[in-house]
C-alpha cells in the first residue's frame, strides 16, 4: 500500500476523498483520539498518543498531496515526520499561515514527544497569546526560560530577502498599473530632500523604540486595533503581517492574496481584520484564530483603499476601477456602487458617527455619500491635485486631504469650504491621521519625514525622521502615546511619546 493509500486508510477514507473531507475526517478523529481524554489511565492514554500521530502524520502527507503534489511524491516523506524536530517545523508553518489551533496542537505533540524541548514551548507561548490565551502563553514562555531560552527571544519570521521585492527590483516601485500612474513614487534612501527653515528639526517628545523588518517588500498600510494590543501591516509582498504591539513581536502572517496587499483595517471590536488588493479582492479575518472568514469580489481591478464602520455592519472600498463600493458585512454582498468616477479611488473614509463616506482619488474631487443608502451628498473640488489620502477629525467636524502637490487641505465638513492649507516641504503628501484628541495632525511625507502639526495655531511641532523612502501610512493608538508608521522602505516604526 503506498502511502497516500494508506493515510486514506488511516483517516477511514475511500482514496480520492476531497481536501475537505480529509479535514473533517482528521478533525472528528483527533477528537475522538486526543490523548488528553485518557490521561487516567496510562495504557489506554499511550495507545491514544499513538493513534493521534498517525492520524496527524496522516493528515499531514493528505494535505501536502493535495497542495504541493510534486513534495508528496517523496516516498520516505511519512517515515520522516514522526520526529519532534518535525512536528515543531509544521507548527511554525501553520503559525506563519495564521492557522494557531493546528500550530498549538503540532507545538504540543512536539512537547510530548521530548519533554524538554524549549523552542517548542517559546512557539506554543506566543501563539496561545494571540489567541488570548494568556495564562497558558505566561506558561509556556516561562517554560521555555526554565529550560535556557532567553527572554526576548521571538517566533522565527517569515522568509526574508533583502534583494528583491516579489513585485518590483531591489527598490520597491509600481509606477504604472494598466496605464494609471501610481501614487507612490519610488524611494530615494541616498538623496531625500532637505529639511527646510521653516519646518522643526526636532523630534521633539517622540522616539523610535522599534523598526520591524519582516516584510520583504514595501510596506503600504498599517492599523492598530482598538484594543491597542494588534498592529497589522499590508505590504507588496503579497502578505498581512499581524504584531503584537505590546510586545513588540510578529505572532502571525496571512497568505492568500495573490498580489501585492494595498490597505488594511481592524473592526472596532478588535475581532475582524479586512485587507484589499492589487489582486481585486477584499479578504475578511477572524484576528484571533487568524482564519478567513470571506473573500469580496466585485472590483473589476486593485483594491485601494478601505474602511469598516464603528457598528461592524458595513465595509467601504475604493478601487483603481473609479468605483465606490458599499459592502453588507453580514452576508458579503454589495449594498451600493457608486461608478461616478473617471479614475482610481485612492482614499476612502467613515465619518465617526457612521452616518458618512468620504472618498477621492486622482481627479482631485471629494465625494461625499450616505453610508445607509448611497446617496451622493456633496462634492467638494480641492487644491491638492490627487488625493492619496482622507482624514477625519475625531469629532466629524474637519476633513484633511493630501496629494500630489505636497498641500494638505483641512475642510469644515458642515460647510464644505476649505478652513486652512498646511504646506509641507515634501512634493506630494502620502498619509495623514489626527491624534485621538483632534488637536494635532500628522502628516507622511514623500522624502520620508513625518510632521506634527498643530491645528489650531496652524503651525509645525515636530519632524521625525528615520524613514529612507516615502511614508505611506500611520496610525496611532487610542491613548496617543504610540505612533505607527510605514514605508516604502519596507520597514514599520514604532514611536513612543516620552513625555520629556
Amino acid at each position: 500500500m503506498g502511502n497516500i493509500d494508506r493515510c486514506y486508510h488511516i483517516l477511514a477514507l475511500k482514496q480520492g476523498a476531497s481536501l475537505e473531507e480529509v479535514k473533517q475526517a482528521y478533525r472528528q478523529l483527533a477528537k475522538t483520539w486526543h490523548p488528553d481524554r485518557y490521561k487516567g489511565d496510562p495504557q489506554l492514554s499511550q495507545q491514544a498518543e499513538e493513534q493521534f500521530r498517525k492520524i496527524t502524520e496522516a493528515y499531514q502527507l493528505l494535505r501536502e498531496h493535495f497542495l504541493h503534489p510534486e513534495s508528496s511524491r517523496r516516498s520516505n516523506i511519512f517515515t520522516q515526520q514522526s520526529t519532534p524536530e518535525a512536528f515543531y517545523e509544521r507548527g511554525a508553518e501553520h503559525a506563519k499561515a495564521g492557522e494557531y489551533q493546528d500550530a498549538v496542537r503540532e507545538f504540543s505533540i512536539a512537547i510530548r514527544l521530548n519533554p524538554n524541548y524549549a523552542e517548542a514551548y517559546r512557539y506554543r507561548g506566543f501563539v496561545r497569546s494571540l489567541l488570548g490565551l494568556e495564562l497558558a502563553a505566561a506558561s509556556d514562555l516561562a517554560k521555555a526560560t526554565e529550560l535556557g531560552l532567553p527572554k526576548e527571544n521571538s517566533p522565527p519570521p517569515p522568509p526574508y530577502s533583502s534583494n528583491y521585492g516579489k513585485y518590483g527590483a531591489s527598490v520597491p516601485n509600481e509606477p504604472e498599473i494598466n496605464g494609471k500612474r501610481s501614487p507612490f513614487t519610488p524611494p530615494q534612501p541616498n538623496n531625500p530632500s532637505p529639511v527646510t527653515s521653516e519646518l522643526p528639526l526636532t523630534p521633539g517628545p517622540w522616539k523610535c523604540t522599534q523598526t520591524f523588518t519582516n516584510h520583504t517588500d514595501a510596506v503600504a498600510a498599517v492599523a492598530i486595533s482598538p484594543n491597542g494590543k494588534i498592529l497589522a501591516s499590508a505590504s507588496w509582498d503579497g502578505t498581512v503581517n499581524l504584531f503584537n504591539l505590546w510586545t513588540g513581536k510578529l505572532f502571525c502572517t496571512l497568505t492568500g492574496h495573490t498580489e501585492p496587499v494595498w490597505t488594511v483595517a481592524i473592526s472596532s471590536d478588535s475581532q475582524m481584520l479586512a485587507s484589499g488588493s492589487r489582486d481585486g479582492t477584499i479578504k475578511l479575518w477572524h484576528i484571533n484564530s487568524a482564519s478567513l472568514l470571506r473573500t469580496l469580489t466585485g472590483h473589476t481591478e486593485g483594491v485601494r483603499s478601505i474602511a469598516i464602520s464603528g457598528d461592524r455592519k458595513s465595509l467601504i472600498s475604493g478601487s483603481w476601477d473609479g468605483s465606490v463600493k458599499f459592502w453588507n458585512l453580514l452576508n458579503g454582498q454589495v449594498l451600493h456602487s457608486q461608478v461616478g468616477y473617471n479614475d482610481p479611488v485612492w482614499a476612502v473614509a467613515i465619518s465617526p458617527d457612521g452616518q458618512t463616506v468620504f472618498a477621492g482619488g486622482q481627479g482631485g474631487v471629494i465625494k461625499l455619500y450616505h453610508l445607509r443608502t448611497g446617496e451622493l451628498l456633496r462634492t467638494f473640488v480641492g487644491d491638492s491635485g490627487e488625493i492619496y489620502t482622507i482624514a477625519i477629525s475625531p469629532d466629524g467636524k474637519k476633513l484633511v486631504t493630501s496629494g500630489k502637490n505636497g498641500k494638505i487641505q483641512i475642510w469644515l465638513v458642515a460647510t464644505g469650504k476649505p478652513e486652512e492649507t498646511l504646506i509641507s516641504t515634501s512634493k506630494s503628501v502620502h498619509s495623514v491621521v489626527f491624534t485621538p484628541d483632534g488637536r494635532i495632525l500628522v502628516n507622511g511625507d514623500e522624502d520620508g519625514k513625518i510632521i506634527f502639526w498643530d491645528l489650531p495655531s496652524a503651525k509645525p511641532l515636530y519632524t521625525l525622521t528615520g524613514h529612507q523612502g516615502t511614508v505611506t501610512s500611520l496610525a496611532f493608538t487610542k491613548d496617543s502615546q504610540t505612533l505607527v508608521s510605514s514605508s516604502l522602505d519596507r520597514t514599520i516604526k514604532v514611536w513612543y511619546y516620552t513625555n520629556l
